[in-house]
């Protein structure tokens, strides 16, 4: 079908891509491939199906940001950092500082800061893709980002 998720819509393999470019060539290929646009012929519908599925699958892992990280690393080869004692420090840290947490405005200071940190990490992770090309900074990205969505969702629970 396609080599790879960005070639599904013409778009080039960096991590900062064009969100707007990427929702138009999703409706342009979703009106394509909809089952229900083809013809009454089962094997093409069959077909039509899977592509949209493909289609589908491509975009939004595309238009999530850690997806797409990982995806592109997977596509580079490029592997997850694993656990040091920096990283490990920084998760305990955070888990700490959450349980410390009691009122609603240090939940709400927490979130914002690690809404702050995920924000740089992705500024970061943007930059090791798309100019550096830093492995290293790019595996710590991968693995530190589901701590910090993991906070986020504890902190939306308890605040």
């Amino acid at each position: 079908m396609y080599p790879d998720y960005f070639a599904c819509f013409g778009l080039p393999a960096n991590y900062g891509l064009d969100t707007g470019a990427l929702k138009t060539a999703y409706f342009r290929l979703a009106r394509q491939y909809h089952p229900d646009a083809q013809a009454q012929i089962h094997d093409v519908q069959a077909q039509a199906a899977q592509q949209m599925a493909y289609v589908h699958t491509a975009y939004e892992t595309l238009m999530n940001p850690f997806a797409r990280a990982q995806y592109l690393a997977k596509l580079k080869g490029i592997p997850a950092a694993t656990m040091s004692e920096e990283l490990l420090m920084e998760q305990f840290n955070l888990r700490e500082a959450i349980d410390a947490a009691q009122t609603a405005l240090d939940k709400k200071q927490l979130k914002e800061e690690v809404q702050s940190r995920l924000s740089t990490l992705e500024a970061q992770c943007q930059h090791a893709f798309d100019v550096a090309a830093d492995s290293a900074t790019i595996g710590r990205c991968l693995y530190v980002w589901p701590y910090y969505q993991r906070a986020l969702a504890q902190l939306a629970i308890e605040g």
